[in-house]
């Protein structure tokens, strides 16, 4: 019984192995060459450091909020 599964163990294996990636959907519409003018690296922003953000949304029935308090 254990030679069964290690046999179909390696038979997955070289199946998984020997698989071609599906083509990537994702296509790369800007590619930056080099860094902004007047960026400067900086250090680690704090870690409980607050940060506003804002999202807009076009549709007012996602019900977003509601989502986000339930969490």
């Amino acid at each position: 019984m254990l030679f069964v599964q290690v046999v179909r163990a390696v038979a997955a294996l070289a199946v998984l192995s020997n698989a071609i990636p599906a083509p990537s959907s994702y296509i790369l519409h800007e590619k930056r060459q080099a860094l902004p003018r007047g960026y400067v690296k900086g250090s680690k922003i704090d870690s409980k450091a607050f940060i506003p953000i804002r999202i807009g949304f076009a549709q007012n029935s996602l019900l977003i909020e509601e989502h986000l308090m339930a969490l």
